[in-house]
């Protein structure tokens, strides 16, 4: 495993890397190099568990040949995660490289994981978390803020929007505050009226997060 001390994969002038500022997490712009991996960023920011995000964070030497993954997650109880983004149209003819590549990172303690299309996109999650995203750097009372964290912790369960709404809370301080992980919606991201919203969750003593994210995005 070779560490990327510059970066791994040169861009061509022609082709769009997009750089996503995510001001809840500690590091610099994430880049994405194409609009999946846009989009797996945007959600997988939204993961509670999640300390940092770092792209083609590594070379690693395969059987096959060298092979740069796409992303590391790094969480907070200190567990790692290598994650591919791909179509899932494509996953099939990475198989052989996709396995060596989980033995590998296995033999280094990280867990592998290829985020799919279908599953980012399904039922429009990823259109919701880039919404959620654009309410991150939204300028709150923080007032009405503490009001919506007072407000949910009286509901151990979760409590709808839509009670929110009607007790004074904004949906742009609510969106906020998710987008920030003070909030945490359902596993689909909804922010409907009718979704509920709790307090970011405990994780099961049972289960690391980077294997609870790997759950999350079916992988």
């Amino acid at each position: 495993m070779e560490p990327a001390k510059r970066k791994v994969v040169q861009r061509s002038p022609a082709h769009t890397v997009r750089r996503l500022h995510l001001p809840h997490l500690p590091e610099a712009a994430v880049e994405a190099d194409s609009s999946v991996e846009r989009d797996f960023v945007l959600i997988a920011s939204l993961y509670v568990g999640i300390k940092s995000i770092q792209h083609q964070p590594f070379i690693l030497t395969l059987g096959s040949g060298s092979y740069t993954p796409d992303f590391l997650l790094q969480f907070q109880d200190q567990t790692k995660a290598v994650v591919e983004v791909k179509p899932t149209s494509e996953v099939p003819k990475y198989e052989v490289l996709f396995a060596q590549a989980k033995e590998k990172l296995a033999q280094h303690g990280m867990l592998f994981i290829v985020a799919r299309d279908t599953v980012l996109r399904k039922d429009s999650m990823a259109e919701r978390a880039m919404k959620i995203r654009r309410y991150a750097k939204t300028l709150c009372h923080f007032q009405e803020q503490e009001r919506a964290l007072e407000l949910v912790q009286q509901h151990p369960t979760g409590v709808s929007i839509r009670k929110l709404m009607q007790a004074r809370v904004t949906k742009p301080t609510l969106y906020y505050l998710i987008a920030h992980r003070r909030l945490q919606a359902d596993e689909q991201l909804n922010i409907e009226d009718d979704a509920i919203v709790s307090l970011p969750k405990p994780f099961p003593l049972e289960a690391s997060h980077a294997v609870c994210f790997a759950r999350w995005l079916d992988a």
